[in-house]
């Protein structure tokens, strides 16, 4: 009896494992400082509707393919997009394809008003592009900063999709971001999953003046 049970909480187990994997398929490069101060967010979307305004899939983050944490509102996919939606494509359900510039995913992210410091954003989208080495253009909008993301790394999985990470450093910290993803490169690109990450860090000259001040205040005591 105790054996069965045992073999009962094993299996259990192996199926929480293998659903938190599964809900989380194509986070594969999530940033070092992921939620690592409380005003950080992240937000992921499967695109499992064609629904818009959408926010990410889920209500809490990781709850069945997705969702977020975002203290300062809920982000969304936009009306912004006109990229077209598809029930399948390449292999995968949910789907939005870029066939031109004209075509755009367009996401609205909240973040901390009055923030103090510099903005740091990470996104990895995953997307299909019939095995060539053209990547999504991606662009970012705010009160600090406006132009292109850089991509930090890219690799191809199994079933043939692509996943790519992009880095945006902006000089301060805007309460508000748009991530417009489009396509200007001569193939059709399908966007399956696409997760945002932001934080606000201490600027290095902040982060030197606070190391004198505990300097000189370690100094004092020891005095």
């Amino acid at each position: 009896m105790k054996r069965q049970s045992l073999t009962l909480r094993a299996s259990a187990l192996t199926l929480i494992v293998g659903w938190a994997f599964t809900a989380q398929a194509d986070d594969l490069n999530p940033p070092s400082w992921r939620l690592s101060d409380p005003d950080a967010t992240v937000q992921e979307w499967d695109f499992k509707t064609p629904t818009k305004p959408l926010a990410p899939d889920g209500n809490i983050w990781g709850s069945g393919g997705g969702g977020f944490v975002n203290p300062f509102g809920t982000p969304q996919l936009t009306t912004g997009t006109t990229s077209p939606w598809v029930p399948t494509f390449a292999g995968r359900s949910g789907v939005y394809t870029l066939a031109s510039p004209n075509d755009v995913i367009d996401f609205g992210i909240p973040n901390e008003p009055g923030g103090q410091g510099q903005k740091k954003m990470w996104i990895q989208i995953s997307t299909f592009n019939g095995g060539t080495t053209f990547t999504p253009d991606v662009f970012i909008s705010s009160s600090s900063f406006n132009g292109p993301a850089t991509v930090v790394g890219s690799f191809f999985m199994a079933d043939g999709w692509k996943h790519i990470t992009y880095s945006v450093d902006m000089t301060t910290c805007p309460e508000f971001e748009q991530v417009h993803i489009t396509n200007f490169s001569p193939v059709v690109m399908g966007i399956d999953q696409v997760v945002i990450d932001t934080i606000c860090v201490p600027e290095p000259c902040t982060m030197v003046a606070l190391g004198a001040a505990a300097f000189a205040f370690v100094r004092r005591r020891r005095k």
